[in-house]
């Protein structure tokens, strides 16, 4: 099985298209979270991004898996909105569409997205080694610790679930720190994987995921491509 993982495309819809366009080459494509830009770089509003982005995922032609992260989140505010804390990704959820607290079976591999801001835990997933898409990385893996203060921001919760679970996710496909120590790494039985950001791109910086052969390629404009035999 081919995958294709990437993340925080932060409302940037040149790098959608493009993902939409590599589509093709692999069995799914898998968002880590952060498709929305809550920090104001953009003119359109949250909701109206939001709005954008169903489209774009109801004309998505292949397999997807998308995972919230923390812009794509916003509160209610005490009033009904059915689009806050992750709602409007909630809506999309389809045969072809796997979203936040849903799994899946592709290639003989269950996939699980995890919604941003619940607790670090997931339903029994079947036999055999299975993915987690989970927008932060967890703790002391190396892929949450951030390049320019050598901080450790990955999620300790992820960390300790993945080290007390009889059966912890195999992969871990996340985004969330835009410029780690290093786009893999390992914690406990579990490798993770964050494809980082960088903003001036053409297009987003990205991993694919050979199961079959066990190549990890990580792909950027500026670094070049870093092709490693892990799995």
């Amino acid at each position: 099985m081919k995958l294709l993982h990437v993340s925080d495309l932060h409302f940037r819809p040149h790098w959608f298209e493009w993902v939409a366009k590599e589509a093709c080459h692999y069995d799914a494509v898998c968002i880590a979270g952060d498709l929305l830009d809550m920090f104001g770089t953009h003119e359109t509003g949250m909701r109206d991004q939001a709005a954008w982005v169903r489209t774009w995922i109801r004309g998505f032609s292949g397999r997807l898996f998308v995972c919230s992260g923390n812009h794509d989140w916003w509160d209610s505010k005490g009033v009904v909105d059915n689009d806050a804390h992750g709602g409007w990704l909630d809506k999309m959820g389809s045969n072809q569409v796997t979203v936040d607290g849903q799994g899946a079976v592709i290639g003989g591999y269950h996939i699980f997205c995890h919604p941003f801001r619940f607790p670090a835990c997931w339903p029994q997933a079947p036999s055999g080694k299975w993915i987690l898409l989970h927008h932060a990385p967890p703790a002391y893996a190396g892929t949450g610790v951030t390049g320019s203060t050598g901080k450790d921001q990955g999620c300790r919760e992820l960390a300790a679930a993945i080290i007390g679970s009889p059966r912890p996710p195999w992969l871990i496909l996340s985004g969330h720190i835009h410029k780690p120590k290093s786009w893999r790494g390992r914690h406990g039985a579990s490798w993770s994987f964050n494809p980082t950001f960088d903003a001036e791109a053409p297009w987003p910086n990205h991993i694919t995921i050979d199961t079959e052969s066990g190549v990890v390629t990580w792909i950027t404009s500026r670094e070049g491509t870093w092709p490693v035999r892990v799995l």
